[in-house]
């Protein structure tokens, strides 16, 4: 990942440091998590529902120091009580915590490796398709 990072910005025209420390920070920060998702699902005592569970739960504090300026926002929110509103605002929610036991299971089973290229070949497909709508 980190040698693509520097592939990519050998011809940027844009040089922007502060864009490039995000990248790096983000390659860093995702080896990372699949090296210590790899070491706690290969333990007995957590399994991949403990490590989706600490995942969450170490997660959670820069979760909300990120949410904070928007709580305003959210409270004022018109359609709370819309229940089409709360359908898909559950089945998102479902299909994320499905993504991250997933990724969790397959770090698991096979390599930070694997998961890491399985993750970037999963939205292949989405980019051909919208590149073909866009070209029609």
């Amino acid at each position: 990942m980190i040698l693509g990072s520097f592939v990519a910005a050998v011809k940027d025209l844009n040089f922007d440091m502060l864009g490039y420390t995000f990248v790096m920070a983000n390659n860093v920060f995702t080896a990372g998590n699949y090296v210590v998702a790899k070491q706690k699902a290969d333990t007995a005592s957590l399994g991949a529902i403990g490590t989706l569970f600490y995942c969450a739960l170490v997660s959670l504090p820069g979760s909300f120091l990120l949410a904070c300026p928007d709580f305003k926002k959210v409270y004022e929110y018109p359609h709370w009580s819309d229940r089409g509103f709360w359908i898909s605002f559950l089945i998102s929610t479902a299909m994320g915590c499905m993504v991250t036991f997933s990724t969790i299971h397959c770090t698991k089973v096979n390599s930070g490796l694997t998961t890491s290229v399985i993750g970037c070949l999963r939205n292949v497909i989405p980019v051909y398709l919208g590149m073909l709508h866009i070209f029609e």
